[in-house]
């Protein structure tokens, strides 16, 4: 926010961006930049347009600090020692190359995050909102009676177990930024997506550029997802890669689009989503104990449709609850490159479908389907076959 001869006056800033088609051109000064010399990234107020109403021709944007053109002096404050211990400091810009993609909301409209993100910058990194909400949780836990004659909060179990479920990391450092992440989920609007885009991208695996992550969504060891370039994720989407030993228990390529609500859950399995893929609202992907699901390339999965991958328990003992007998050993199931499958369909585990082959709408599919072949039909059947050109 801060630059020399500004103050708190933030609409008074004078880096500029200059818009230059696929990129913006920033040249300027910020100062008092906490911990510049150590970023990664760094958000910026940019002047954009000159406009009668100055806060008007502002707009928010993210830039790499390994962009070439940025420097970073130190600012030797009184109650610090030498060089190499600075906590502030000036960065300069000098023709510095920032994508268009890194814009966040709307062009000239970067006043209205910077109100928003003012109140943690004056709140020491805390909102009242955050804090209150952690309060709220603390008195929870330590109202709760765990059944042994104490707290949740006082339970190291407890803490141990929601780690290990919902944070894949006992680590306090990731459990607390898992936190901080899933209370961003709910805010909507352009702001939402902001701040889901500033911070969210650290708890995967691998994130690459563009993603988008919508309202809502829930996360379960992030740290073993990887997500591609431009991935859009919508609003409701679950994704829960729980597993013990594999690091990329969900891999979703670039360009792939969830729509509202769709579900993609690994317990001891893996799910791969191939390039450019669209998968429908409500539609359920899930992949248990080493049963695969992989989608190619190019593929359309219609609304809720069902993918499995070790869907079968074990049956040969009576003794015994089915439940706890396991799953059947198998390779899961597959869904070639390019292949379109319409609304409400299941491919079950086993099945697979050849490279640009159709399931019509409500099938169930349970064996292969043949390269260009058109099924349908409970179980699917073929009835007809693409030419192939």
């Amino acid at each position: 926010y801060y630059e020399p001869g500004s103050g708190s006056d933030f609409a008074s800033l004078k880096t500029q961006a200059e818009d230059m088609g696929d990129h913006y051109l920033v040249n300027g000064v910020k100062t008092w930049t906490t911990l510049a010399q150590y970023a990664d990234w760094m958000f910026c107020l940019v002047r954009t347009s000159n406009e009668d109403i100055r806060q008007m021709g502002i707009s928010f944007i993210l830039i790499d600090m390994k962009t070439p053109g940025i420097s970073v002096n130190p600012i030797i404050t009184l109650d610090q020692p030498g060089e190499g211990f600075q906590e502030i400091n000036m960065v300069y810009f000098e023709d510095v190359k920032v994508p268009k993609e890194n814009l966040v909301g709307e062009q000239g409209k970067g006043w209205t995050c910077a109100k928003y993100l003012l109140e943690f910058e004056r709140g020491n990194a805390y909102s009242p909102a955050l804090k209150g909400a952690m309060t709220h949780l603390e008195q929870f836990a330590r109202a709760e009676q765990n059944g042994v004659g104490g707290s949740y909060w006082e339970s190291p179990e407890f803490q141990k177990r929601y780690q290990d479920v919902m944070v894949g990391s006992r680590s306090i450092g990731a459990t607390l930024y898992f936190e901080w992440c899933s209370w961003l989920a709910p805010i909507p609007g352009a702001l939402g997506l902001m701040l889901r885009k500033l911070f969210w991208p650290r708890l995967f695996g691998q994130c690459g550029s563009g993603v988008m992550f919508g309202l809502n969504m829930i996360l379960r060891h992030p740290g073993r997802i990887r997500l591609g370039n431009n991935v859009v994720l919508s609003e409701g989407v679950l994704l829960d890669a729980r597993h013990t030993t594999e690091p990329a228990a969900i891999q979703i390529g670039d360009e792939v689009i969830l729509a509202n609500n769709t579900m993609i859950s690994c317990k001891e399995g893996t799910v791969t989503v191939g390039n450019r893929t669209g998968i429908g609202a409500y539609t359920v992907i899930q992949s248990a104990q080493h049963c695969p699901v992989t989608i190619g390339d190019d593929a359309i999965l219609g609304p809720r449709c069902y993918l499995v991958g070790g869907g079968n328990y074990q049956t040969d003992r009576s003794d015994i609850p089915i439940s706890q007998q396991g799953i059947r050993a198998s390779e899961g199931c597959d869904v070639g490159n390019g292949v379109w499958l319409g609304a409400n369909v299941s491919v079950l585990d086993g099945a697979c479908l050849g490279e640009g082959s159709i399931a019509a709408a409500g099938a169930v599919v349970v064996k292969p389907v043949a390269p260009r072949e058109i099924v349908g039909g409970v179980p699917a059947r073929t009835i007809g076959q693409r030419d192939q050109h």
